[in-house]
């Protein structure tokens, strides 16, 4: 009923398990973890439902009393091994005590790519006026994938699919601030087969010398080209009917939003999934369904863009 705690004390979670018709699945475990600010795990735990016959289970999350504020996640999967979760409960830790001192991170980044680092410049101060020299900053750098990276382009979809779970989280140089109370913290340049835009966090925490800190979040997009393809569905809830017509809307378009025309031919390419599921079982987790997913092609076409940068595909598609 609230999403607001202090450290020390408790999140009592009430989870309901449904299937997408809303009926009780026959699942009758689940795995929780509570996350940090700084997307470290603080503690994960199996759940037995408290009522099976409801699909109802129940549980407490301590919150330790030295806890970080800022915003953090309790993260429910069917599946301890399943890397995304079926459902986040995001909440806010606070100590109510007024902050005493004030963080600002920085970059001349607005827009990152491959092979370029990411210079944050961090100025620190106490609320009366001086600087922060002397205390120490640490800091992290996630990442995540952002399919859906322009605010006019919402209902299109960037990216390769098979990044769409990709995270990571690093931990940068800890730095102690000048006697400015400034510095510079750098992450690392992204390599490697990159084919999405991605959300980059720094998370810096300004430490005091009793032990409190100030969180901050500086956020840089990522475009691994200067162009993207995006694709938009234009059928609801992500169903067509067997034997019907699935169509799409197609544009390219620069990390402004603006059209780039293509001379050459896009080739779109319709795959099929299937997947296989069957169940295991071990004494940690109980009986658990498990899946096998398989990918194959069944047609492509050659779709030349127009003068705007658009373009409509449509394929006829078959159940599964």
């Amino acid at each position: 009923s609230r999403d607001l705690f202090r450290p020390g004390e408790a999140v009592d979670l009430s989870i309901l398990l449904r299937d997408r018709d809303g009926a009780v699945t026959e699942n009758k475990s689940l795995h929780v973890r509570l996350i940090r600010p700084d997307t470290r795990i603080l503690m994960q735990k199996n759940l037995v439902a408290a009522n099976p016959e409801l699909g109802f289970f129940t549980t407490g999350l301590p919150i330790p009393v030295d806890a970080p504020t800022g915003t953090w996640k309790a993260e429910v999967r069917v599946n301890a091994a399943d890397e995304t979760p079926a459902a986040t409960f995001t909440f806010q830790v606070e100590e109510f005590l007024p902050e005493r001192m004030k963080l600002v991170l920085a970059s001349d980044d607005e827009l990152l790519t491959k092979n370029e680092n990411l210079v944050v410049s961090v100025q620190g101060d106490y609320l009366y006026g001086a600087p922060a020299a002397g205390n120490r900053l640490t800091a992290v750098r996630t990442i995540e994938v952002d399919r859906h990276p322009l605010a006019m382009y919402q209902d299109f979809y960037f990216g390769d699919p098979a990044e769409s779970k990709l995270q990571e989280r690093q931990d940068l140089p800890e730095l102690v601030l000048n006697e400015a109370g400034s510095g510079f913290i750098e992450a690392p340049a992204l390599t490697g087969n990159i084919n999405s835009p991605l959300k980059l966090n720094i998370i810096g925490s300004l430490h005091e010398t009793g032990g409190r800190s100030v969180t901050r979040t500086l956020e840089v997009p990522f475009w691994p080209v200067p162009q993207l393809v995006g694709i938009h569905p234009l059928f609801e809830r992500d169903t067509v009917a067997s034997g019907g017509d699935a169509a799409f809307k197609l544009i390219r378009v620069n990390s402004e939003g603006q059209p780039v025309p293509l001379e050459r031919e896009l080739a779109v390419t319709l795959v099929r999934e299937e997947k296989e599921f069957f169940w295991e079982y071990n004494q940690a987790e109980g009986w658990q369904r498990k899946e096998i997913s398989s990918e194959y092609p069944v047609v492509q076409q050659k779709i030349l863009l127009d003068d705007k940068a658009a373009a409509d595909v449509v394929f006829t598609v078959q159940y599964g």
